[in-house]
């Protein structure tokens, strides 16, 4: 079975399947018209255009609510309405036509009964898009909002003038509001800010764009609104560009797929063996396969090509013209002159290759004959002998009294007259004979011999555009360039993109062929081939860029020529091979998925192949081409799901080279691939594969590139991360309930990664500056001491933020804490307060902390102290204050590190008395504790 048999076998199935599927979906609409407005008049087309959205609406099987010139209360009746249906809902559409207004961020849907006085006016009293948004998103799986409401607005300025002093400005257009929930579609007439036209039709240009597309059965939806944009921007000339804002997580499609009837392919017409091309394929860069008719299996998933382009298919199927049937002039007969004939109006009848007797008398006599021919040719006059006295002339008119060819005279009076005639048309003509001078006459009568040669062109008259003959896209057929300055014109129906190869062959000696090719709009898309000289073959290979018609024109060069003899025209036609045409703009991209192989062509010359990806988690996406056509330096560049360019050009290495590069996804969402010739100036139908491979990040934190979207951290586990776009930071969020050691380890890096971490608090100040690796793709570790209870945040980057990689690292963090610590005490104002005798715990952590305890004295005395339990690296080292801060004893340290501290310390009398704990030089810290005990012996 070949691959196409499969593809529709597949389709098959999904029929079926959708038949079953849908049959269960519960579709609910609103539809809202606006035209009445009691303050500023009737809007021309909203009431029709909601009025044929609701009527397709209701074709597709939505239950539709509508509310046509609704005040305020009948306006909100109808959401409420709207909203109790949309309880589970499969699929829901909002259509609003009328008067919009944006204010800030929100756009307003304005009841034919407002009155816009000040700004309060306008949120009381419309409708916002928020409050129909919060319904929709939330109670139905699929919601689309359609919004053509950027008219020329006439409150704006009636707000303004009315409150010039209010906080918010009004805005003419709408506002662009992204949906939030991830099966969404917002379309919108025009793009933010901008104003749409009424039309001066029916409806209004985005209403009739969407009512032409929405009841096609098997389209998706968000393509369907890119064809619907490609309408509105086509028939506005570029003045009104929609917009679209989709966020879908799976495709959906208003009208259900149906199989379609097959029509008769234009190729019906053509033998099932057509004629070899009279040229050498090869030669013009077009493989044989490519040049092979088999492009009627191009079509869309309904079997319609023409309609990915927004054409009508049926006109692909309008009959061809038929050649007229081969003519030849009744055979020669001989004929007496029959008078009267002096006038064009009493011309005597005779056949093209009669032979007539005429004579020229009384003087100033004209003799008119009358002739007819069914098929364009030369017409030859010959009079061997007339008589002494005439100086024989004729000359040839056509039915309106025309000249088609002026005076043809003998070279003396009674000289040979041979006169030659081109005649391109078929019709009645008139021949007028006369002496030259109308001074000399003759009884006796002379012979006059005609002959008439059929042209081989059988497609006359084909002189203008409007008689241009409708041919087949493969054929080959012989014309003539008769008379002197013909044209003949023909129009092809492509039914996909292509190229056309022309080419003129076995062309008379007199003739220097060319030709050129216009649009179905007269406009020139190929000018004028030549011949290399008079006699020559020309041929040419000319870009189809769309579906559609289009006329080839051929002619000798300087219309200074002519010949009976053919010359042959053949045409060949090799679509292009890039079945996700058309995507040459970004609002025209084909959805594919994020890793496989697509078959593209850069075609025609200027030609960009847009692509839609839709990425649900961030990755790496890998792109390659190989072995692109000789002649084209492919580049691809991407840009997200607002447009914003998300990474700049990526160019092959020359004409012809591999193309390889990669694009690192930081976030899910939509992006789009734009391939182009680099430099716009080169072409090929042949077809290049495109491999996309993506990688799915292990990283499932992402995104966390900011401290705002730090991820929770629990300590005493491992996390995978990537470092991945380049410049990506890792941020996570540690929120700890007691003082205590982070430890930090960062381990199974990428080989060419420096993965270095930080530390700071919520306040943004930094606890521990980068910490680096070993080496690259080493081991990173180190602790940070958390003094207090609360929120951490922990930063991980690329040393030199140059390096990405799609392998991830491991983050291992462990807790420790310091239970017992009494912190933050850490200054004399936040001292803990303790008895005067008796066991506290403390610790020195971070490095530079101190403990501050406080006890009351009820008498003078002396005070016993030890520190014992100390870690290691620690020389605990105290001192006392008393409440005005005099230091009574001045600092006892240890004997050495880890040893115990003891002194005693006098105290003079009753009183509140501060004893500060330090690491004898502020140069360590430990999470281990250590014991302080105080024994107060009073004074006797």
């Amino acid at each position: 079975m070949t691959r196409f048999a499969l593809r529709a076998a597949f389709f098959a199935f999904l029929v079926v399947l959708s038949g079953l599927a849908s049959a269960a979906d519960k579709k609910v609409a609103m539809v809202v018209g606006n035209s009445a407005y009691e303050a500023t008049g009737t809007l021309p087309n909203t009431l029709n255009d909601a009025k044929a959205v609701a009527a397709a609406l209701e074709r597709l099987g939505f239950l539709v609510l509508t509310a046509y010139d609704a005040p305020q209360a009948a306006l909100l009746k109808t959401l409420d309405d709207f909203s109790s249906a949309l309880k589970g809902a499969d699929a829901a559409v909002f259509f609003y036509a009328g008067h919009g207004m944006q204010m800030g961020a929100e756009n307003y849907f304005l009841p034919v009964d407002i009155k816009v006085e000040n700004e309060l006016s306008v949120r009381y009293g419309a409708l916002g898009l928020s409050d129909v948004l919060r319904d929709i998103e939330s109670l139905s799986k699929v919601a689309i909002v359609v919004i053509d409401a950027c008219r020329n607005n006439p409150f704006v300025d009636q707000l303004a003038a009315a409150d010039p002093t209010r906080s918010v400005a009004p805005v003419r257009g709408l506002a662009r509001v992204s949906p939030s929930g991830n099966g969404t579609i917002i379309a919108y007439a025009a793009a933010p800010g901008e104003v749409a036209s009424d039309g001066a039709g029916e409806h209004s240009p985005y209403t009739a764009a969407l009512l032409a597309e929405m009841e096609k059965p098997g389209v998706e939806v968000g393509l369907l609104f890119r064809r619907v944009a490609g309408r509105v921007i086509e028939e506005t000339k570029g003045e009104q560009r929609p917009e679209l804002l989709v966020r879908l997580a799976s495709e959906y499609y208003l009208a259900e797929v149906a199989p379609a009837p097959v029509s008769a392919p234009v190729l019906a017409a053509l033998p099932q063996t057509p004629e070899p091309a009279p040229v050498d394929v090869a030669a013009s860069g077009i493989s044989a396969e490519a040049v092979a008719p088999d492009w009627r299996q191009a079509t869309d998933e309904t079997g319609d090509r023409a309609a990915l382009w927004g054409y009508a298919s049926s006109v692909l199927g309008s009959p061809f013209d038929a050649p007229s049937a081969a003519w030849e002039a009744p055979s020669r007969k001989e004929v007496a002159e029959l008078e009267p004939n002096n006038s064009f109006g009493t011309a005597q009848l005779v056949e093209p290759s009669d032979a007539v007797t005429l004579a020229i008398s009384p003087v100033g006599d004209a003799d008119w004959v009358r002739l007819a021919v069914q098929q364009g040719g030369k017409l030859t006059v010959h009079a061997p002998a007339p008589p002494e006295a005439i100086d024989l002339a004729v000359r040839l008119v056509n039915a309106n009294g025309d000249e088609v060819a002026y005076w043809v005279q003998a070279q003396r009076p009674g000289g040979e007259l041979l006169a030659e005639f081109d005649i391109g048309r078929p019709g009645a003509y008139w021949l007028q004979f006369i002496d030259a001078n109308n001074d000399h006459a003759a009884a006796e009568s002379f012979p006059v011999n005609l002959r008439y040669e059929a042209q081989p062109d059988l497609f006359e008259p084909d002189d203008r555009i409007d008689l241009a003959k409708h041919v087949p896209l493969v054929g080959s057929f012989p014309l003539n360039i008769l008379p002197r300055g013909d044209h003949d014109w023909f129009k092809f129906t492509a039914p996909a993109p292509g190229a056309l190869v022309v080419s003129l062959t076995n062309v008379p000696e007199a003739i220097d062929g060319a030709f050129r090719l216009l649009n179905a709009d007269g406009a020139e898309i190929a000018y004028w081939t030549l011949a290399p000289r008079p006699g020559g073959d020309t041929i040419a290979v000319l870009d189809l860029p769309r579906p559609g018609v289009y006329y080839l024109d051929v002619a000798d060069n300087n219309s200074d020529a002519s010949a009976i003899l053919p010359l042959t025209l053949s045409t060949r036609f090799a679509p292009s091979p890039d079945l996700l045409e058309p995507n040459d703009a970004m609002l025209q991209a084909m959805r594919i998925e994020a890793s496989g192989t697509q078959s593209l062509a850069i075609f025609p010359k200027g030609d960009n192949d847009w692509l839609e990806l839709n990425i649900v988690q961030p990755g790496e996406l890998v792109l390659a081409v190989k072995s692109p056509p000789q002649n084209l330096d492919l580049g691809y560049r991407v840009v997200d799901g607002s447009g914003a360019e998300a990474q700049y050009w990526t160019v092959a290495p020359r004409p012809g080279g591999d193309l390889y590069g990669s694009f690192d996804v930081a976030k899910p969402g939509r992006y789009f691939l734009q391939l182009a010739d680099a430099s716009n100036d080169a072409s090929s139908i042949e077809p290049f594969d495109l491999d996309l491979k993506f990688t799915a990040s292990l990283d499932a934190y992402e995104p966390n590139d900011g401290i705002g979207s730090a991820r929770v951290l629990t300590p005493g586990g491992e996390v995978p991360f990537t470092i991945l776009p380049r410049g990506d930071a890792d941020w996570f969020r540690v929120t700890v309930e007691q003082p205590g050691e982070l430890a930090v380890a960062i381990d199974e890096g990428p080989e060419d990664l420096d993965i270095a971490y930080r530390v700071v608090n919520s306040d943004w100040n930094e606890l521990a500056y980068w910490v680096p690796p070993y080496r690259k793709g080493g081991l990173t570790e180190g602790f940070v001491d958390f003094a207090l209870p609360g929120t951490y945040f922990l930063e991980l980057r690329d040393g030199s933020n140059d390096g990405r990689s799609i392998e991830p690292a491991t983050l291992k963090t462990v807790f420790t804490p310091t239970p017992g610590s009494n912190e933050p005490n850490n200054a004399f104002g936040a001292a803990t307060p303790v008895e005067i005798t008796g066991d506290t715990q403390a610790h020195i952590l971070p490095r530079g902390d101190a403990d501050w305890h406080v006890f009351y004295a009820p008498s003078a005395g002396e005070l016993d102290v030890e520190i014992d339990e100390v870690a290691e690296n620690l020389d605990i080292a105290f001192r006392v204050l008393n409440a005005e801060r005099s230091e009574i004893q001045y600092w006892i340290g240890a004997p050495r590190p880890g040893g115990v501290t003891t002194g005693t310390v006098a105290i003079p009398a009753s009183g509140w008395y501060w004893m500060e704990l330090r690491d004898g030089n502020s140069d360590e810290r430990s999470t281990q504790p250590f014991k302080v005990r105080r024994v107060f012996r009073p004074a006797i």
